[in-house]
């Protein structure tokens, strides 16, 4: 299995979030046995961290109108330029953050596979299992958001049930693989065990709902292993950030590392 991270900026840099989530990554995907070269970055700069080096592609691939579809651009350009193979692939934001070790998920017939937001039928984007075949559903998608200039998760939606042949080959995961807040104990109780990936942002009130357990259920979700990657002893709080693309207003309190 091979594991796509992607980040584009007009800055060509990351912003202050992902300076610190890239990097937590990278050491969290080591610490689980990913081997570095299936560790694919994409960006549009020069990066590396721990032995793994990003993998540079154009300005074009980058979302003007919605930063978070810009997966969906790369992904297509991964398709284009003959760079997807026949491993399953493993997209994730930033901000999701794998748990336990897993191998190839059980996708069935399928090509496509993500989770959906628990009892919100929205389809979540911020992990996508994919496999070589599945390229022209990722063209008709970026497609789509082009056109209508929407995000990427309503254009899922919208290609699959308007094509009875792609709900044929796009598989809805247990949520397991993209766990997050909302309907949190709904999603708990759903969610297959162990849990292998969390969907949050680095701001102070994720840190204490999924880390210090202050939940609903009082749950500490993340292992001891990767509490030791995020090192709580090196973030400050009230570091206010605007994430790129996004307006003022969009302001939020980020985790800081020292």
């Amino acid at each position: 299995m091979k594991q796509v991270l992607t980040y584009l900026s007009l800055f060509k840099d990351f912003n202050d979030e992902h300076k610190m989530s890239v990097k937590i990554q990278i050491d969290n995907s080591l610490s689980l046995g990913w081997k570095k070269e299936d560790i694919l970055l994409f960006t549009n700069f020069e990066y590396e961290y721990n032995g793994v080096k990003s993998i540079i592609i154009g300005d074009e691939n980058y979302c003007q109108f919605f930063f978070p579809a810009t997966k969906i651009y790369v992904i297509d350009y991964m398709f284009r330029n003959g760079l997807v193979e026949d491993d399953l692939y493993w997209y994730h934001d930033f901000d999701c953050f794998q748990l336990v070790s897993f191998d190839e998920i059980n996708l069935d017939n399928s090509e496509i596979g993500l989770t959906n937001y628990g009892r919100m039928p929205r389809l979540c984007s911020a992990s996508i299992f994919f496999k070589k075949t599945s390229g022209d559903i990722f063209s008709e998608l970026k497609k789509w958001v082009d056109q209508h200039k929407k995000d990427e998760e309503t254009g899922f939606a919208k290609i699959i049930n308007s094509n009875i042949e792609y709900q044929k080959r796009v598989k809805k995961i247990n949520i397991s693989y993209a766990f997050h807040l909302f309907n949190f104990r709904h999603c708990y109780i759903e969610s297959d065990k162990p849990i292998k990936a969390v969907h949050f942002h680095l701001t102070s009130d994720k840190y204490d709902f999924f880390i210090k357990g202050k939940n609903k259920l009082n749950l500490v979700i993340i292992p001891d292993r990767l509490i030791k990657i995020f090192n709580p002893e090196y973030w400050e709080l009230n570091y206010l950030f605007v994430p790129e693309g996004r307006k003022k207003k969009d302001l939020i309190i980020l985790l800081r590392r020292k």
